[in-house]
């Protein structure tokens, strides 16, 4: 049976058409307020400079060549000119595919060469990584977010800002444009497992990043909202929130462009440490499974279907095995087991496929068991997540040799920390 909430089904904002010109907009209001604290570099942001900075941020790329559908990906950890060049980039109309920046070359070749990136956005410390990628492979130019030293080998974006905001306006927008961005146009592109085996590539529209927001802001507007288990925060401008969510994730980025949206300071965490942390806070305050399509009944397990605004709108590359079993009628299967209750309360209860989190990172059983399946002395191989105190989970392999092979642990072991 279909549980439905009560918020409204359909978020539309008239008169948008980027969700850069919607939250811009929508933060314009706070003005001299605190958005961005950087502890590392010793730097504040108010929402009037972040508004500012991003209209320089666009205008650097349209002087560099980025047009409405250049699909660029992302090499770099967070910071404040990280989301001043997202909110830029699709203001452009630009696609941004992030990646983490831990990666190793063949996983950037990988995923890049999906989505055929026009562009690579990396920090200088990446750099020389991004280099090694192979060229004929990845046919893309890169641009360095925190260099001013331009060379033969990339774009500094640092090089093509200044303090003039006059090609912002309506006009000169859409004479640089070649084409207007629309709110159905597609705007990031995330990877994630998924239920079916390897990475997919998650199309996320303008119209879905709106919706996530505006989604935060209706629920700051509700006069009464019921948890079953956890008492409902309630940020306002004079809250400060630590990020500690990495930016490569949509849960992150999204968590980010919401708090904005409702005036909160964000401290930006570049890489965890105890101590900075410990530091930052004092100083800011801080059953029986349904095995078929048959709609279930309260408090029966079986798996959760999704239809919403903020939904994804699809994958890259449609044609992709079981695609039709991913999307039904415009619900999607989530791969997450769970019940709902008699006062439709939902709960989730574990995964059809099980995700490795490590550190919160999610890890792919199936690319480790793909990379272990390479020895030609292994006959079979199963990934799954084990629990431990400092990771949260770890993934473990169990693996079945052929008959009379040489392999050892060891090489395996080996194998995996070459490219892990």
């Amino acid at each position: 049976m279909p549980v439905r909430n009560y918020f409204p089904e359909k978020i539309s904002i008239t008169g948008r058409k980027s969700f850069s010109e919607y939250f811009l907009e929508v933060i314009g209001q706070f003005e001299n307020e605190i958005a961005l604290i950087d502890p590392e570099m010793m730097k504040l942001i108010n929402y009037s400079e972040l508004i500012n900075q991003t209209k320089q941020m666009s205008n650097a790329l349209i002087r560099l060549g980025v047009q409405h559908g250049d699909i660029i990906g992302t090499y770099a950890g967070n910071s404040a000119d990280y989301i001043i060049f997202v909110l830029a980039a699709l203001s452009l109309g630009a696609i941004l595919v992030p990646l983490n920046p831990a990666y190793k070359c063949y996983e950037i070749e990988a995923y890049f060469k999906k989505v055929f990136v026009n562009w690579i956005l990396t920090e200088e410390k990446l750099v020389e990584k991004i280099q090694h990628v192979n060229q004929k492979i990845i046919h893309a130019k890169i641009i360095v977010l925190d260099s001013a030293k331009e060379t033969l080998l990339y774009f500094a974006v640092q090089a093509y800002l200044n303090n003039d905001n006059s090609s912002w306006d309506d006009k000169n927008m859409r004479y640089l444009q070649n084409e207007l961005v629309c709110e159905h146009d597609t705007a990031m592109i995330f990877f994630s497992s998924g239920t079916t085996g390897p990475p997919k590539g998650i199309l996320l529209s303008h119209q879905t990043l709106l919706a996530n927001v505006e989604l935060i802001r209706l629920l700051r507007k509700a006069s009464t909202i019921s948890c079953n288990q956890y008492e409902m925060v309630h940020l306002d401008v004079i809250d400060v929130v630590y990020g500690v969510l990495p930016y490569f994730h949509a849960g992150g980025l999204l968590t980010v462009f919401s708090l904005l949206s409702l005036g909160t300071r964000i401290i930006i965490n570049r890489k965890f440490n105890n101590e900075q942390f410990l530091r930052v806070l004092r100083n800011y305050q801080i059953m029986k499974s349904s095995s078929n399509d048959e709609e279930c009944e309260e408090m029966e397990i079986g798996e959760i279907w999704l239809k919403t605004a903020t939904m994804m709108k699809g994958y890259v590359e449609n044609v992709i095995d079981n695609i039709n079993d991913t999307f039904i009628d415009g619900w999607y299967r989530t791969g997450d087991l769970g019940y709902y209750d008699f006062d439709h309360f939902i709960y989730i209860t574990g995964r059809i496929k099980e995700m490795i989190k490590v550190r919160g990172w999610q890890v792919s059983p199936y690319e480790i068991e793909e990379t272990i399946q390479e020895l030609k002395d292994v006959e079979v191989c199963a990934v799954v997540g084990i629990p431990d105190d400092c990771s949260g989970q770890l993934p473990k392999a169990y693996i079945k040799l052929r008959d009379g092979a040489q392999t050892d642990e060891n090489t395996i072991h080996q194998l995996i920390n070459s490219i892990v």
